[in-house]
């Protein structure tokens, strides 16, 4: 056997070796649900070829998109509240600041899973396609020069989105300093208590299912991964049969306590960040979102805030966007 044979088999043993080190590395981090590998992962449903598609976009893309020009009546605002914080109580809330020309997102449908998770890995260098990103940067669509506004503005527009996937944007929160950026908090056992009503409520498809993502797909199997899986709280409920009761408090207590921090942690020093409590009230939260995107305090003489919220209520859940211009 010559020389360069025996070279060429070292080398072959060599790159198979550090291939499965590769692989073994790459298990692991999904093991964690590192963004990164979650990415690659939704890309891979097909072919190998679409393995490193992403890796690929990010080291092609010179994104050089940035936002609209924005000025005090175009406002771009994330919710980044986790479930049962008042999402909803939340996007009503927008529709009395902004009277005349809104768009409302009480959570989001219309991407796909590799959107999501693009836009989590890539933050600013996302696709400018993506029509997550497209939601953080491009002027709001009800945006009109000739609409007013109780607020005394002649020209006001805003975007704001709640709930799902909202409340997993705070990561790449420092590379869209224009958006106003707010987290609504709740008192930790009352907050634990909605959460199981919730979990019994609608997330019961997840235990009909034996496989991973449960029954769950796309972007909701990816929101799962990434915020219900992050302290198996899925995983123990189909346990026990679907019944979220069964889950040990303190298990829910961690997973929300853990997430609330850490979602504060990504926002504390953005030059737009607002953090409210759900238990302050609905005047005085108001007040402060008021003072916090520049509004008009008159808007607040104008409120009747406890008739509004009961009648919205009876509304529609699954309205998910609303437009008014």
């Amino acid at each position: 056997m010559s020389r360069r044979t025996v070279l060429s088999h070292g080398g072959a043993k060599i790159l198979l070796v550090i291939s499965l080190l590769c692989n073994v590395y790459l298990i692991s981090l999904l093991n964690e649900s590192s963004l990164e590998d979650v990415a690659i992962a939704v890309r891979t449903d097909k072919t190998d070829d679409k393995r490193y598609a992403l890796r690929e976009r990010n080291n092609n893309n010179n994104n050089t998109t940035t936002p609209f020009e924005f000025d005090d009546d175009k406002k771009i605002i994330v919710n980044v509240g986790m479930p049962r914080t008042g999402t909803h109580s939340w996007i009503n809330m927008l529709k009395i600041l902004y009277p005349t020309s809104y768009e409302l997102h009480h959570q989001i449908y219309d991407y796909e899973a590799q959107d999501l998770a693009e836009l989590l890995l890539l933050g600013k260098r996302t696709n400018p396609t993506n029509p997550l990103y497209q939601k953080l940067t491009l002027p709001p669509s009800s945006f009109s020069s000739g609409s007013s506004s109780s607020n005394g503005s002649s020209r006001s527009a805003v975007r704001a989105m709640a709930d799902h996937p909202a409340f997993l944007l705070a990561p790449i929160a420092k590379d869209f300093p224009h958006v106003y950026w707010i987290q609504v908090t709740r008192e930790l056992e009352s907050h634990v208590n909605s959460t199981l009503y919730m979990l019994n409520t609608w997330c019961q498809d997840r235990c009909v299912c034996n496989t991973a993502p449960r029954c769950s797909k796309g972007s909701i199997a990816l929101i799962d991964r990434l915020y219900f899986d992050k302290n198996r709280v899925l995983e123990l409920m189909c346990e026990n049969n679907g019944n979220a009761n069964l889950i040990p408090r303190d298990v829910i207590r961690t997973w929300l306590r853990r997430y609330e921090e850490e979602t504060e942690a990504y926002l504390r020093d953005h030059p737009r960040f607002l953090r409210l409590r759900l238990e302050d009230g609905s005047r005085e939260n108001m007040k402060r979102m008021v003072q916090f995107l520049g509004l008009n305090e008159s808007v607040l003489d104008l409120l009747d805030y406890e008739s509004f919220h009961l009648k919205s209520r009876k509304g529609n859940r699954g309205s998910q966007v609303t437009y008014l211009n």
